[in-house]
């Protein structure tokens, strides 16, 4: 049986998978940011939500009042 001999590091695949590693990377990095504005939109809107519920009370409740 022959032996197999050892591969020698292949350049362009070693440069291919670093392309490919610092890619995903960025893309992860992208979505992370992404998705953190979003959640911060989500939490403003709720908050404005219960702000403006409040106004809507004070106002049900000042025109209950003057009748």
């Amino acid at each position: 049986m022959a032996e197999k001999e050892p591969e020698v590091p292949n350049e362009l695949s070693e440069s291919l998978n670093d392309l490919f590693i610092s890619l995903s990377s960025m893309v992860k990095y992208e979505l992370q940011g992404t998705n953190n504005i979003l959640e911060l939109l989500d939490k403003m809107n709720v908050r404005v939500g219960e702000e403006y519920k409040e106004f809507g009370d004070v106002a049900f409740g000042s025109t209950v009042e003057s009748f």
